[in-house]
């Protein structure tokens, strides 16, 4: 704080300052005022004082629902939420909140550089971006609506561009996984017919809705994976994403090259892949320190 002296039109000498009184606790929005009129350097402490009171009270950054971090404000955003959306859309929302954004969001400083960067990290490795950062705008969102700030720095990012589809693409597959899919298809068949329709043809999907044959929706496969965890409440809770990854890792163990890997998984651009190997040579070189101890203590 700096009190400094000045006149008014009349010659008189009175008194001002400007005061830095911290930073916001969720936004890291920095607090800084001045008052000026003071006839003496005491009024204008005492009144600089009694402003650093009332902020650390909370009575000037307008926070008095003590939220202090991105946690908090979520935990109170989906109390609200929770009760104006199916059971399933609920589980859905936590598992994008829980996989996506927070681990972007812990301990930092909300600002509209850090809102673009995370939305283009999420549109480099999800097709779901939109959606991620739809939900992170939709809590932040919430912050306005509790006067904790004025504005929301992801409604003002440039969103990118959709990924451009590339074309039909032919992945091999093993003998074993070949005949798993003659057998599905043949079964696909007999069950179609008896309700009368053709699925005899080469534009015929692999999975379609079983009454009528139609694209089922991408949420589908999420439904399935919420009846295994809850059918088999011990096994590891993963995305339909982690998936792509846990293929990936197999598939570097098993020794493929890292351009193989790119070209199966359709990544559109090596680093996607290279963060996937970095992950999976971590792991083989803790194994071979393992295994280099066990044979030395036998």
């Amino acid at each position: 704080m700096k009190i400094n002296s000045y006149k008014n039109k009349k010659g008189e000498t009175l008194y001002g300052f400007r005061i830095f009184l911290g930073y916001d606790p969720v936004t890291g929005k920095k607090y800084e005022t001045k008052r000026q009129g003071f006839k003496t350097r005491a009024e204008a402490k005492n009144s600089a004082s009694e402003l650093q009171i009332k902020f650390d009270q909370g009575k000037l950054n307008k926070n008095s629902h003590g939220i202090k971090t991105f946690q908090e404000l979520f935990n109170l955003w989906f109390e609200s939420y929770k009760n104006t959306v199916k059971r399933s859309t609920v589980t859905d929302t936590l598992l994008v909140y829980q996989n996506y954004i927070e681990p972007k969001f812990k301990n930092i400083k909300i600002n509209v550089t850090f809102c673009q960067k995370c939305v283009n990290y999420w549109h480099a490795r999800y097709e779901s971006y939109r959606r991620i950062k739809n939900l992170a705008a939709q809590i932040i969102d919430y912050a306005i609506t509790l006067e904790l700030i004025d504005s929301n720095p992801m409604r003002k990012i440039i969103l990118p561009k959709p990924k451009t589809k590339t074309s039909v693409s032919t992945l091999d597959i093993d003998l074993k996984t070949s005949k798993i899919l003659q057998a599905w298809r043949s079964d696909q068949q007999h069950r179609f017919i008896k309700i009368g329709i053709n699925t005899l043809n080469n534009d015929q999907y692999v999975f379609t809705q079983d009454k009528t044959n139609k694209l089922l929706a991408p949420s589908r496969a999420n439904d399935w994976l919420r009846w295994i965890y809850k059918h088999y409440p011990k096994q590891r809770k993963i995305t339909i994403h982690g998936f792509r990854h846990t293929h990936a890792s197999l598939l570097f163990e098993a020794g493929a090259t890292i351009k193989q890997v790119q070209d199966r998984l359709g990544h559109s651009n090596s680093k996607t892949t290279l963060d996937i190997y970095t992950h999976v040579t971590k792991k083989a070189k803790h194994d071979t320190a393992e295994k280099f101890a066990d044979f030395m203590e036998k």
